[in-house]
């Protein structure tokens, strides 16, 4: 045992001198050598490189998504993720409920309003992921979780918490969150390869506690300053519209309100955006820019559901020449996966269409556009959406909106899908 600890000793004491040496002989030869100026700039480099190193503690990445460093979902959506094939370092899994973590991805999700937690897992294969959802208690020096419920796949590839869905298999009810609180969510993969899954998350909020309902809504502090009203009617009567109306960009935005006018003060010259809901009508999102509102009011026209009636999908948006969808898809794809699980008697016809100028209505335009909106269909119905609710067509550059678009701006709303009611 003497002879072990003083072989360790000679180690770590040859290792010192070493390191000493080397550290001296870098500084005589380069550091002592720098005008006072560059020796601050050093220090200062070294600095940001010990942040960057080992400053970025308490969240990892996508390579390393474990117990210690988990990877964050800074705001709700769809995220495209892989599991590494490894098990978490800590096997938390085991310390707590007996069992091995296989092919271990943690996340962290901090909750901006009152509601529900949702989530859903997807993967290609039908894979048997189990997930396992805590909340992190609060005042603690160490990582402490109170364990909330778990779910898996049992083989399907999908599972999740949802409140609309909690009565397919494989799917549990939501739970209550709180802003301010943090939710750690562990998948764990029964196969140890790596494989690619789509991760889906959001806060179903608790709308009742949320909602301030007033027939003119009225957000106004002063006189003095300038005051925009924004009106919701119905598009063909030009009657008051019910709206339920959250707003971006306001120091307001965590609250959702409903009415047939809302009031308030722009905030400088930040754009807002509306997201609009009403009974019988189409959702729509509507962006303003007080720099080019002429007058102090304006309307939002919503689109009653009628048979016949089309409403584009603003900001569905696919690679060039392909049918994969770009990240910026998804807040729409999943407002209309609501929308249909919510309007249960809707049957919908997705129609794609391209920009192609000058050019005849080949096939190949008419099958990429084809390929788009049987895209949007495939994400509806992985979402739990009756398969015989949608029907899907591509329309090619038969219906282009610019027919000889100058700017890209004109080409990029050639490009589009658009859902049609038919039943």
């Amino acid at each position: 045992m003497t002879k072990r600890i003083m072989l360790k000793f000679i180690v770590f004491r040859a290792f010192s001198e070493t390191f000493t040496l080397g550290f001296r002989l870098i500084y005589n030869y380069c550091f002592r050598k720098l005008k006072t100026v560059y020796k601050y700039m050093v220090f200062l480099y070294l600095i940001l490189f010990a942040q960057i190193g080992w400053g970025q503690t308490g969240y990892g990445t996508e390579l390393n998504a474990d117990l210690g460093a988990p990877y964050k979902i800074s705001q709700d959506g769809q995220y495209s993720l892989k599991f590494q094939g490894i098990p978490g370092e800590k096997d938390y899994l085991k310390e707590a409920f007996g069992k091995k973590e296989i092919n271990a991805f943690w996340l962290s999700y901090r909750p901006k309003y009152y509601g529900m937690l949702e989530f859903e897992m997807l993967t290609k294969r039908e894979l048997r992921v189990d997930y396992y959802l805590f909340k992190k208690l609060k005042n603690q020096t160490k990582t402490t979780l109170e364990f909330i419920a778990k779910g898996s796949t049992q083989g399907s590839g999908k599972t999740g918490m949802s409140l609309i869905k909690s009565s397919l298999e494989n799917y549990g009810e939501p739970v209550e969150i709180s802003p301010g609180e943090e939710y750690y969510i562990l998948l764990n993969c029964f196969d140890p390869k790596k494989y690619k899954f789509d991760f889906t998350i959001s806060t179903n909020i608790d709308f009742a506690g949320l909602i301030k309902y007033n027939k003119i809504v009225d957000l106004t502090s002063s006189k003095d300053k300038p005051v925009l009203n924004v009106k919701f009617r119905d598009s063909e009567t030009g009657k008051l519209v019910e709206t339920m109306i959250q707003v971006h960009g306001l120091k307001l935005d965590q609250n959702i309100y409903m009415g047939t006018d809302i009031m308030l003060h722009p905030n400088g010259n930040q754009k807002l955006e509306f997201e609009c809901t009403a009974m019988g009508y189409f959702f729509q999102t509507k962006f303003i820019d007080p720099r080019e509102i002429k007058k102090d009011q304006v309307y939002i026209m919503m689109e009653r559901l009628k048979i016949g009636k089309k409403l584009e999908l603003e900001n569905i948006k696919f690679g060039r020449g392909s049918d994969d969808f770009l990240d910026v898809s998804f807040n729409t794809l999943i407002k209309l996966e609501k929308f249909m699980l919510e309007n249960t008697d809707v049957r919908v016809e997705i129609q794609g269409h391209v920009n192609g100028p000058k050019m005849d209505n080949t096939r190949d335009l008419i099958e990429l556009s084809e390929k788009r909106a049987r895209a949007v269909m495939n994400y509806l119905v992985k979402k739990g959406v009756n398969k015989e609710r949608i029907a899907f067509r591509g329309m090619g550059n038969s219906e282009m909106i610019h027919k000889n678009p100058i700017f890209e701006e004109q080409a990029e709303e050639n490009r589009r899908v658009e859902i049609m009611i038919i039943e």
